[in-house]
């Protein structure tokens, strides 16, 4: 009886750390796709700038999108070292960074629409 309790209860914590594997594997891919996509962005709206003067405002702006890009990587920096748990305890109640970067990247598809 004991040896089937501990069996079970081994299987169970197996099952349950694939669970957080498989878990944090998603968290990553989400992660990885919102920073390419928000690179792939700003790359975009690097190269409108090209024709304007150093002194534009659409160069303020933009300084302003690249410094909070560059916050939301650091941000990741801190993600990682997080287990799942208290991942889910600081960001999931705040929207999380996930929902930062994607208004991050409307305010960029935004940007880009406007000077181009």
């Amino acid at each position: 009886m004991l040896r089937r309790k501990y069996s079970f209860m081994h299987e169970l914590l197996r099952y349950q750390a694939a669970q957080r594997a498989s878990e944090l594997q998603v968290l990553e891919r989400k992660v990885l796709s919102r920073l390419y996509r928000l690179d792939g962005l700003y790359d975009r709206a690097q190269e409108l700038m090209q024709g304007l003067g150093a002194d534009h405002a659409a160069r303020c702006e933009l300084n302003e999108y690249d410094q909070q890009r560059n916050y939301l990587k650091q941000q990741i920096i801190g993600v990682e070292a997080m287990d799942l748990q208290e991942w889910r305890e600081q960001m999931i109640p705040n929207g999380g960074p996930l929902a930062i970067w994607d208004i991050l990247a409307e305010a960029l598809e935004d940007f880009i629409e406007r000077y181009e």
